[in-house]
């Protein structure tokens, strides 16, 4: 409970992601509210029959479902009985969230929207540090700390990225609101606060007692990956590549005096790369491509690979809870608190699934069966694979060429 609230990041981002969920839960109800969900359904039926595809329905169903919104009935999907009720109930309250309006404080309001406003509030908050909460009454020191700490960085700009799905009118695709280095500095959060810890161990593993390794880095952002590798293995040469003008700017500064890291400015497919490359990275990429793109990411990539090179994926997934839980297994750490952990990642993971599909800056997201089938076209295979996060939200992913 929020009163039992302790400084403990864990207590505290499971009490966040109670909340997100319900969050989450109203942006699906607005959506609904703002589109024929019957014809949504019908259309779902349609493309099962018929193959007929269209990843944003497909990728709104999935959510729906998994958050209890549809329910199976007769072998057909239909708005559950809960959903449909505080829908018809609610719907006036659940529309002037998202129209700036003020919900009434004398009217009594469901837990969906009181915790869609507990959300709202961090959000503006993490905006304006003048800002005071309106709906958060308990342990309000305690969540302005870790805002300012940025330990709740990377969840709260999940949220304020999520708020723009309620723009959704399926099944097209919306025009998002961030630029480039906005996505790019959410995914320096989510390193500085996960991967970090578990990408060094991977790598170590991968390179085990070797010299003179090459490393190259897609997309590398402003850098992240390459600071922890220039700090731990400065006999490494890296390079990294960055399309984006901007956040190429600021890490080929970053770098300059640093002799064994290069920066490019450039397309990775279009750059006639001299050497091969003993380990690729390729972190939270993927979705910026389409299918064939992807394919031929990863051909490319394998080219420019040498002999006993690896290729390392680090991306999330929805949809693989069974894979995760035998992975957490096989690592000894299905434990009561990691299922917890990893029931609210897996949930949310719906949503930002949804979101890389219906955001004009990405081209779609990555289904792990569509993963697999790029990787059997290329002559690779999974050489290992281990949880990104404490959460298991992404997976580190090795990928080595088949002999």
């Amino acid at each position: 409970k929020a009163s039992k609230l302790s400084k403990s990041n864990s207590t505290i981002k499971v009490l966040y992601f109670e909340k997100l969920l319900n969050f989450i839960r109203a942006l699906c109800l607005y959506i609904i509210s703002n589109n024929d969900l019957q014809q949504i359904l019908t259309n779902w039926n349609i493309k099962k029959e018929g193959g007929c595809e269209n990843r944003i329905i497909e990728s709104f169903i999935d959510l729906l479902f998994h958050f209890d919104i549809l329910k199976l009935i007769d072998g057909k999907l239909a708005l559950s009985k809960r959903y449909d009720r505080l829908l018809k109930n609610e719907k006036t309250k659940i529309q002037s969230l998202f129209k700036d309006q003020i919900v009434g404080a004398n009217f009594k309001k469901p837990k969906l929207i009181i915790d869609f406003l507990f959300v709202k509030d961090l959000i503006n908050r993490y905006r304006n540090a003048t800002y005071d909460f309106k709906h958060i009454k308990r342990n309000k020191k305690t969540w302005i700390e870790m805002i300012q700490d940025g330990t709740l960085d990377y969840e709260i700009r999940l949220a304020e990225t999520l708020f723009e799905i309620s723009r959704l009118k399926i099944p097209n695709k919306i025009k998002s609101p961030f630029t480039e280095d906005y996505y790019t500095e959410s995914g320096r959060n989510a390193f500085k606060n996960f991967t970090q810890y578990k990408f060094i161990d991977v790598f170590t593993k991968i390179v085990e007692k070797r010299e003179n390794i090459n490393v190259l880095d897609i997309g590398c952002g402003y850098g992240n990956y390459i600071d922890v590798l220039n700090t731990n293995y400065p006999m490494f040469h890296i390079l990294g590549i960055e399309t984006q003008e901007k956040v190429f700017e600021f890490t080929n500064e970053k770098f300059k005096q640093t002799n064994n890291v290069d920066i490019l400015h450039g397309d990775f497919f279009n750059y006639p790369f001299q050497n091969q490359f003993d380990i690729i990275l390729l972190n939270y990429v993927l979705f910026y491509f389409n299918r064939k793109e992807k394919s031929d990411l990863l051909a490319k990539a394998k080219q420019v690979l040498s002999e006993d090179g690896s290729i390392i994926v680090c991306q999330y997934f929805a949809n693989i809870e069974n894979i995760k839980r035998d992975l957490a297994e096989r690592q000894n750490e299905l434990s009561l608190s990691k299922q917890i952990e990893m029931f609210y990642s897996n949930k949310i993971l719906y949503a930002n699934t949804l979101w890389n599909d219906v955001a004009d800056t990405f081209s779609e997201s990555v289904k792990w069966d569509e993963f697999l089938d790029i990787i059997a076209e290329n002559n690779l295979k999974i050489n290992r694979i281990t949880n990104a996060d404490k959460f298991y939200y992404s997976l580190f992913i090795e990928l080595t060429p088949n002999k």
